[in-house]
């Protein structure tokens, strides 16, 4: 076998590609926040949330970020990633309850459909569509008028997420789904789409977009790693409580 030949199976090139599309999704928040369209005064990165926004009034936006591949379907309430991340959201709402504003769920991998299902011979595909549940609790104010079709999963996602059924209805009431970039296209997406269209970036051609993007995707990736160049970590005393420690 040659060296130079192509493992299309190697997984530790699609970790590495997910690991970017998370710091990646970074840089967008970024761009929303500098040309307005969101509140955003700093992102804190995988610090209690992937990514988790800061807004000028001190509010919260927290994001899960998750990959997969596009023909493994549509998103389902059974889908482990998926409840485990609205999991992930109840404990940040127990946390800092009415501090957080909105809960995004963000992937590569669409969504269905709110009617999607609703008159499938299988009960159980609407019942788990997770846009249609979601829907049906942002356009209600009480847990009892929650759609018959929906208890079942809807208690099942409450186990799953260890809490209560008011803790959950709570937090979905401010969870939202959101469509990333695709996996494949990403890096030329933000370069283009989002860096490319600020103002500040205008002018710029395409290779210097690429450095600029790389650069951002580096900072947010630093942000959210133990990556630490204080020179002062190398003589500041481990566990020590008399000491700031770089970190």
């Amino acid at each position: 076998m040659e060296i130079t030949s192509v493992q299309s199976n190697d997984p530790g090139d699609e970790t590495q590609r997910n690991f970017r599309y998370q710091n990646a999704y970074g840089v967008i928040l970024l761009t929303q926040a500098v040309k307005g369209a969101k509140p955003y005064t700093a992102i804190w990165c995988e610090h209690h949330e992937d990514l988790l926004a800061e807004c000028n009034d001190g509010t919260l936006d927290a994001y899960q970020i998750k990959t997969q591949r596009p023909e493994e379907d549509l998103w389902s309430l059974k889908d482990e990633p998926l409840w485990k991340s609205i999991k992930r959201f109840v404990s940040l709402y127990k946390s800092f309850q009415d501090r957080i504003r909105n809960y995004f769920f963000v992937s590569n991998v669409d969504f269905p459909k709110p009617s999607q299902f609703r008159d499938s011979v299988k009960p159980g595909k609407y019942a788990n569509n997770p846009t249609a549940l979601i829907y049906n609790i942002h356009s209600i104010s009480n847990l009892a008028d929650l759609d018959l079709a929906f208890i079942g999963s809807y208690k099942q996602l409450a186990a799953n997420c260890d809490c209560s059924e008011e803790e959950l209805f709570t937090v979905l009431r401010l969870t939202h789904l959101v469509l990333g970039p695709s996996r494949q296209d990403f890096d030329a997406v933000i370069a283009h789409e989002h860096l490319g269209k600020l103002e500040v970036c205008s002018k710029l051609f395409t290779r210097a977009l690429n450095v600029v993007r790389d650069e951002l995707v580096m900072k947010i990736y630093q942000a959210s790693s133990l990556y630490v160049d204080d020179p002062d970590r190398h003589t500041t005393p481990v566990f020590s409580q008399r000491h700031v420690h770089p970190e």
